[in-house]
């Protein structure tokens, strides 16, 4: 049975993630980050973020939270869009080009 102090765990985790990912959005945009190229980092980043918030809500990886009573279904879908974002993400970034735009 899970508890609100536990979906507030859950909740503040995305949250901390979502302003990791946008601050890193910014830093390439000033860097010069060529627009391709951050788009595979973010989605690469958003993938390993979901698989953090799935190991630790779901599969109680550090027993932060109790048994929050989700299906096993979504356990799973989680998981698998995970793994295909931060795959997808790596992929992309291992073959988009290293130079920085102008401007």
């Amino acid at each position: 049975m899970s508890v609100p102090s536990d979906w507030l765990l859950v909740g503040g985790l995305v949250v901390a993630s979502v302003v990791a990912l946008v601050r890193s959005e910014l830093v390439r945009q000033r860097r010069g980050v060529s627009r391709e190229r951050r788009r595979a980092l973010v989605v690469f980043q958003a993938g390993s973020a979901l698989f953090v918030v799935t190991m630790v809500a779901f599969e109680n990886v550090f027993g932060l939270v109790s048994d929050l009573g989700v299906h096993p279904a979504v356990r799973v879908l989680a998981l698998l869009v995970a793994m295909g974002c931060t795959l997808y993400g790596y992929v992309r970034v291992r073959s988009t080009d290293r130079t920085t735009t102008a401007g």
